[in-house]
């Protein structure tokens, strides 16, 4: 794999269509190949999986239309067993022997994956149907329904999960045409936009080991299709080619809706162009994880995951750093106001002023840049997608492999339409190693590895935060109460008490170094205290918690004190030093600052630990951390199978909630510059 292209993650097509074609074939396959090219050009870094029934007509010209091209591979993936599928091409007519000898053909190149889908169950016995079961009952043309119903059945079930499993469908039929048949085009384009299943195909679903069942709350599944009209004289004219939205009507068509049907593998395409701007050291690191890639799916889960997981922690250090500009420029912004505004006495204070533009100008651009560069975006859901197929490869090693047992089927469900996207890359994850690799193995022992990678990741996560939010607590709090100290300070200078102010002023650096000295110890000491708050009983901790901020105002006042010296350290303005008020004003002026300062500190330090969610990643770590612990102990306890299974199926969804609390704290708060105060 060459450093230009580094396709981590591809992209699946899925096609289904009419055999007939009614002789327009060269047309058809016309209009396929401008498709393909279409995506080729639009995602020139991502692989191509073509998920292709291999009937005759269109499937056949679809995959004709895939192999050759570079960065493209095909899935056959047949309704039944080749030699059960076979009896489809037999009709007695020279016409079918030449489309079997295509299916052949085709099928044994080395570029096509054979890929059948499980046979399904029999009612009530729930057996897998055997293939004497399946076998066709009519002898008559290829073009003829089936008179075998089981055997239809199992072409719906190919539909179902076409429309169910593929980035982008591509059909080819009449529009018009009304999905009445079972197994038929119609069905699966109606299936594709609903994203919901009607009774007929919700009974094959329940008897399927393929598809999985979806619960009343779920959301529809529904995705976008290209469509190659037959209904129009000429399918591969332009305006034979329509894109169908879900809740979109057939006329309403422009770029925006195109867009909008390319956003999948545009988010694909994104992912991968990214992988390419990967150090070749790095590169090479992530593939020695992962494993060679024909070791199996999971070997190529890996692959996608830690490929975004690489540029996740690039994007979320350039968004801390984000964070932390902004903070410091909002600080510098207020500081430079208010000296301007305090010390105007001197000439170089009007220079405030024009720092104070510069800073806020300076934040908005980097606040602009930022947003254009959408590192938290990146940085959240590469980190989801990561996360998620973490989970998954964790399932694979503690033997869940079914259906029911994809992360897909189960993760953002609960969460707004916009996230839809970043779903969909995660089944195309899935699905594309599943269908290219080998079929993942059970780890010896994958549960108890799974529950102790879990229970550490979370303990070690919620001990990281929980350091977090008590240094900011603590300097937050420490800094608001000094605030306070100091405007009391403030609010005494104005009255007659400022006389006991004034035997600070001029005290010179024999005054200034000890209250210094000792404003850091008591800094030192409010750091300590608050570090324990939380370890207390109730009693102790409010102890603590009003010794600590009672300490805080004495620093404020300490630092009051300081000032009001150093106010006499400061030359006077040749226009004011006949004044005898310099100093006392210039002490005032001084301790505004300082009850100014510590507050925005405090504000800037509290708009840090916002944006970056560490409360509530706190109280996240804790619960899924504690669950996990519970969760582990209740499988210890039981011997019951059937109750090892429900727990274990508890424990992967909190696996899962865990990632979507993640994402929508962070989504609730945006990258923005710090306003107001």
């Amino acid at each position: 794999m060459t450093l230009a292209h580094r396709s981590a993650l591809p992209f699946i097509i899925g096609v289904s269509g009419k055999r007939d074609l009614g002789g327009r074939d060269e047309a058809v396959l016309a209009a396929l190949r401008a498709m393909f090219d279409r995506l080729d050009a639009r995602s020139p870094n991502t692989d191509k999986i073509l998920l292709s029934g291999f009937a005759e007509g269109t499937d056949l010209l679809a995959v004709q239309a895939a192999l050759g091209r570079d960065g493209w591979r095909v899935v056959a993936t047949l309704p039944l067993s080749a030699t059960l599928f076979r009896e489809d091409f037999v009709g007695g007519a020279a016409i079918h022997c030449d489309k079997l000898k295509d299916f052949e053909r085709l099928l044994a190149d080395e570029r096509v994956i054979h890929r059948p889908l499980a046979p399904l169950r029999e009612r009530p016995a729930g057996r897998p149907f055997n293939e004497e079961a399946l076998r066709r009952a009519s002898r008559g043309s290829s073009n003829d329904q089936p008179s075998n119903a089981e055997r239809t059945a199992h072409y719906e079930q190919l539909g179902l999960f076409l429309a169910r499993y593929c980035g982008l469908l591509v059909i080819v039929m009449d529009q018009s045409e009304r999905p009445d048949r079972l197994g038929g085009t119609a069905r699966v384009l109606r299936q594709r936009l609903e994203g919901q299943p009607d009774a007929e195909a919700a009974a094959i679903i329940a008897r399927s080991d393929e598809l999985t069942e979806a619960t009343p709350l779920d959301n529809p599944s529904p995705g976008p299709v290209w469509l190659i009209d037959l209904g129009r004289p000429d399918p591969a004219a332009a305006n034979a080619q329509i894109v169908r939205l879900p809740g979109l009507e057939p006329a309403e068509q422009g770029e925006d809706v195109l867009k909008q049907s390319l956003a999948g593998i545009d988010w694909i395409e994104s992912l991968n162009l990214r992988s390419s701007g990967l150090h070749q050291a790095e590169w090479e690191e992530i593939e020695r994880r992962a494993g060679k890639s024909d070791a199996g799916a999971g070997a190529r889960l890996r692959l996608c995951r830690f490929a975004a997981a690489a540029i996740q922690r690039g994007k979320m250090t350039r968004l801390r750093q984000s964070v932390l500009l902004l903070a410091g420029l909002f600080l510098i912004a207020i500081a430079s106001y208010e000296i301007f505004v305090e010390l105007k006495s001197y000439r170089w204070s009007r220079w405030m002023s024009w720092t104070y533009l510069g800073t806020v100008l300076v934040a908005v651009a980097a606040y602009m840049v930022a947003a254009r560069q959408r590192w938290q975006t990146i940085a959240e859901e590469y980190r989801a997608f990561s996360e998620a197929l973490r989970v998954q490869l964790a399932w694979w090693d503690a033997g869940l492999f079914g259906p029911r047992d994809r992360v897909d089927e189960l993760h953002l469900r609960g969460l707004h339409s916009s996230h839809a996207t970043l779903r969909t890359a995660v089944g195309q994850a899935i699905t594309a190693a599943l269908l290219t690799g080998k079929a993942p193995t059970p780890e010896r022992g994958g549960i108890d590895k799974w529950l102790d990678e879990q229970s550490g990741f979370f303990a070690r996560r919620a001990e990281g935060r929980r350091g977090s939010v008590r240094l900011t607590e603590t300097m937050s709090w420490f800094l608001f109460i000094a605030s306070l100290g100091a405007a009391t300070c403030l609010a005494l200078m104005q009255t007659p008490l400022i006389a006991i102010f004034a035997l600070f002023y001029g005290g010179g650096w024999t005054t200034i170094v000890p209250l210094v000295l000792v404003a850091m110890s008591l800094y030192g000491l409010i750091h300590m205290s608050g570090c324990f708050v939380h370890e207390e009983g109730p009693a102790r901790r409010r102890r603590v918690m009003w010794a600590a901020w009672a300490s805080a105002a004495f620093a404020g006042v300490l630092l009051a004190l300081a000032l009001c010296a150093l106010a006499g350290l400061l030359p006077a303005p040749e226009e004011q030093r006949a004044e005898g008020d310099f100093v006392k004003d210039l002490a005032i002026d001084l301790v505004a600052i300082a009850v100014i300062l510590p507050a925005a500190i405090s504000g800037t330090i509290r708009f840090i630990a916002e944006k970056l969610s560490w409360v509530t990643e706190l109280h996240a770590y804790e619960e899924s951390r504690d669950r996990f612990a519970r969760g582990r102990a209740a499988l210890a306890a039981t011997a019951s199978d059937a109750r090892k299974r429900e727990i274990i199926k508890v424990l992967r969804t909190e696996a899962l909630r865990e990632n979507e609390a993640w994402l929508r704290a962070h989504r609730e708060r945006p990258l923005e510059p710090v306003v107001g105060g």
